[in-house]
């Protein structure tokens, strides 16, 4: 009788330290491939953009590259995300960082940035000396940092033909400040013109004055100089701003 009492205890103390061994072993195993994916994942800290690409000169485009200087001042800039954060906090779209003196900038017309994803504009030297990136995750550069897909805004000068220059007269201004104008004076669309538009129109805004001849318009995605939107971002281009 004790005997076979005693082989049963033998049989509960087996079964009890067999699962024990193996809850170990999976915690191991769980501990191990959680340092190899942190060994072998890029390190990029949260909410940074993984999104970039080589910057290009201006001689490649023949397009004056509007920027506004120093972000974070020469030598100050330890890494791309240091651009990031700091355009992130100035309200900019887009970052580019200076690998050559670390510092950072940002564009003032993202419309330019399509153009990197163009290989005729691809200067190989010039991709060790720059990198840029969208500001936003979930942005691309090749699509100027903005989202194209609400309908607010779209690319090309479709739709409607009447325009006039909206006051104060400015030349260089961003696309965003181009919409806060619009909204200021109460006008329902704009039309953004971008530094490949040409010399004596690059940066200027305007207000779409036949916005009833927007209806219907989608956008033209291989425009890079002419972008229209409306100043209430919850309408959109298609209906006319309405």
């Amino acid at each position: 009788m004790w005997a076979i009492i005693a082989l049963i205890v033998i049989v509960i103390v087996g079964i009890v330290w067999y699962i024990q061994q193996q809850k170990k072993e999976e915690e191991v195993a769980a501990a191990a491939a959680a340092t190899a994916a942190v060994e072998t994942s890029p390190s990029v800290p949260s909410g940074s953009v993984v999104d970039t690409m080589q910057s290009i000169p201006a001689t490649q485009t023949g397009i004056t590259h509007q920027t506004i200087p120093y972000l974070v001042a020469a030598g100050r800039a330890k890494s791309e995300d240091d651009c990031r954060t700091a355009a992130e906090r100035a309200g900019y779209k887009s970052w580019v960082y200076n690998k050559e003196n670390k510092s950072c900038y940002a564009y003032i017309d993202n419309t330019v940035l399509m153009r990197m994803g163009n290989t005729t504009y691809i200067d190989t030297n010039y991709k060790k000396k720059r990198v840029v990136g969208c500001t936003q995750p979930g942005m691309k550069v090749i699509e100027g940092c903005e989202d194209w897909t609400i309908g607010d805004k779209v690319r090309g000068q479709g739709g409607a033909t009447t325009t006039a220059e909206l006051e104060p007269i400015e030349t260089g201004i961003s696309l965003d400040a181009c919409i806060a104008k619009g909204r200021s004076q109460n006008v329902d669309a704009i039309r953004y013109a971008g530094n490949g538009s040409g010399a004596s129109t690059q940066g200027k805004c305007y207000e779409i004055v036949d916005t009833a001849n927007l209806v219907g318009y989608t956008g033209n995605p291989s425009e890079m100089n002419y972008v229209q939107a409306c100043t209430d971002p919850s309408k959109k281009i298609i209906n006319g701003c309405e």
